[in-house]
């Protein structure tokens, strides 16, 4: 069989760990590829097909042989379409590619998965979650194959298996060590009334969205404009918008730096919103806080249970830059009070 090697229109690698992420990115005139290679999203039970897998396989082993390659993701344009484990891709196929004992044997952190087997099964047999076993393999959705190797725990990353810190419900930690699942969706949400350029962005919990809408009435009898940008993301969304940073800065690293990965962002909470005024053009920018718009933001936001969540100074403790147009709902109490102290939500619930 003769692959072709001009499916993909350019190809990066991100370090990870000990190892390296292959991001491919197809070409958008090749749509007929790309509805094949991934016809499987289609349905969770369909597996990869064989030829595309044995597609991939070739492509790597011209162009990155001697790489310690773990996962491909697959770009489109922006969209990250499938993420997989790249070692089964060689192994299911072709047992030459990697040591024998590399897919036969299995250890207390690697399953290898059989005909049948689903994640639900395999989270029940490894002593794990579905949305763990998610997490760490990198899935997008529960599609999984024969041979596929998948991680069942990360002893190099603790913070992989770490919950979302709750106090109660207004006050779940979500940053850099603490996931909030892939499937998780607050249990309802609605669009606060206030001004907004896109009121199914600007999603809350119905709490959350009642407290933003009296902070604008506020702002509005103070003639400050104020305008909602963006509230809740789902993880698939907040996945788009991580590879397309990376693709914009040239590392996932570099991304990282204002952009949440995964499961680690706090629009996902349905608790967070992000601000913004005519005196910026509505942008996001981080002279916001010089803006009379922006103070008054920071100064008036913890009366009505809302922090701005990214502050200079402690980039540190957060892991983003200053974000002085990020605010976030704790409720009122613990608002003022991490005003008044002038720190941070990970140092008001003690998980520094």
């Amino acid at each position: 069989m003769v692959y072709k090697m001009d499916i993909f229109s350019r190809h990066e690698l991100i370090k990870v760990n000990d190892g390296y992420t292959l991001v491919l990115h197809v070409d958008k005139q090749t749509s007929e590829f790309a509805e094949d290679f991934f016809s499987m999203l289609d349905s969770k039970r369909k597996e990869l097909q064989k030829g595309t897998l044995d597609y991939i396989r070739n492509y790597i082993n011209e162009n990155y042989r001697d790489t310690k390659i773990d996962t491909v993701n697959i770009m489109l344009g922006s969209l990250l379409i499938a993420s997989i484990a790249y070692s089964p891709v060689a192994a299911a196929y072709s047992p030459s590619a990697l040591p024998a004992r590399k897919v036969q044997v299995q250890t207390s952190t690697m399953y290898i998965v059989k005909a049948g087997d689903t994640l639900y099964g395999i989270s029940k047999k490894t002593g794990t979650t579905v949305d763990l076993l998610k997490k760490l393999n990198s899935l997008i959705n529960n599609t999984i194959y024969p041979g596929q190797q998948l991680k069942t725990q990360d002893p190099k990353d603790n913070s992989v298996s770490k919950p979302p810190a709750v106090t109660t419900n207004n006050l779940i930690l979500v940053n850099k060590t603490h996931n909030l699942p892939a499937g998780y969706v607050p249990k309802s949400l609605a669009a606060p009334k206030v001004s907004s350029a896109n009121t199914s962005k600007t999603m809350m919990t119905p709490e959350a969205a009642e407290a933003l809408e009296a902070l604008f009435a506020r702002a509005k009898q103070e003639n400050i404009k104020l305008t909602a940008i963006s509230g809740y993301r789902s993880y698939e969304r907040q996945s788009s918008i991580f590879a397309s940073n990376i693709n914009k800065y040239g590392s996932a690293t570099a991304a990282n730096q204002f952009s949440a990965r995964p499961g680690q962002s706090e629009h996902q909470t349905g608790l967070a919103m992000d601000v913004s005024s005519p005196s910026v053009n509505f942008t996001l920018t981080q002279s916001y806080a010089q803006t009379r718009e922006g103070k008054w933001l920071k100064d008036n936001a913890p009366k009505y249970g809302f922090i701005v969540r990214y502050t200079k100074g402690k980039e540190h403790i957060t892991g983003y830059q200053s974000e002085p147009w990020h605010i976030r709902y704790v409720g009122k109490n613990a608002s003022l009070e991490i005003a008044s102290r002038n720190i941070t939500l990970e140092e008001f619930l003690g998980k520094i």
